[in-house]
């Protein structure tokens, strides 16, 4: 069982570099500026992700959560460490200080307005995505199920942890954001498949054996479809698109 469950979170670990390696080969990054990014993205898309999303759901914190959390953060680490050194950019400008520099011409008010905008965004689409997988195509269906969450005794404290998720998320991707200069698609489709498995495949895939196959089907589909959405939200909020050099060193869109 030992070696069966390492040869899973190996397995996870490789579909998660495969996942990192556009950001990690198409971006100047220095190594450490690139391992410190990456180790910020994976654990808070990651295992920061799936905390918040197991206390929507009300599932226990135990033990057992915690002995399958830490070899999955300790193999997001790996990745972030070893990915600048078996995959290394051409060009190594991207260093800490150019980072905060664009960081920091971003976050002004309306850079401010969009995170927010971005977190009350998830809410919205996860319920969305829940009711339209749970109806299975049947429009009656996909409301009746829409209606019954939004019915839940505690639907203001899930929605306030959805909307923490989405900020987490946000937050996680704006560094990549400030220095990826591409269009929308291009960003959707790389970022999106980021974020798609690192929060919902790979864990599905290291515990595929704990879940029952269909209900595995519709996890999988349903973070597909809400990672990508999302993705292209924060991509349409945060984006470059084109770059102008300021006086500060800092590029504008």
């Amino acid at each position: 069982a030992v070696v069966q469950d390492f040869t899973f979170q190996f397995l996870a670990g490789v579909l998660i570099g495969f996942a990192v390696r556009p950001i990690t080969k198409m971006l100047y990054w220095t190594p450490l500026t690139a391992t410190g990014v990456l180790a910020w993205l994976l654990l808070l898309v990651g295992p920061l992700g799936k905390l918040l999303e197991r206390l929507v759901w009300r599932l226990p914190l135990d033990e057992a959560y915690w002995i399958r959390m830490l070899p999955d953060a300790a193999a997001l680490i790996g990745v972030a460490v070893l990915a600048p050194l078996l995959i290394p950019s051409d060009v190594r400008q991207i260093h800490f200080r150019l980072l905060r520099g664009r960081m920091r011409y971003d976050c002004d008010r309306t850079g401010v307005l969009k995170l927010i905008g971005c977190g009350l965004g998830y809410p919205i689409l996860f319920v969305a995505v829940y009711a339209l997988v749970t109806g299975d195509g049947d429009w009656n269906a996909t409301l009746t199920a829409g209606r019954e969450f939004l019915q839940h005794p505690e639907l203001e404290t899930m929605g306030a942890l959805l909307a923490l998720r989405g900020v987490v998320i946000t937050v996680a991707l704006w560094p990549v954001l400030s220095v990826f200069l591409r269009g929308s698609v291009e960003l959707t489709v790389v970022l999106g498949s980021l974020v798609f498995v690192v929060a919902e495949f790979a864990p599905a895939f290291a515990n595929f054996d704990q879940l029952d196959p269909f209900l595995l089907m519709d996890q999988v589909l349903e973070g597909l479809l809400r990672m990508f959405l999302f993705t292209l939200l924060v991509v349409l909020c945060f984006g470059r698109r084109s770059e102008t050099p300021l006086r500060s060193g800092v590029f504008s869109r």
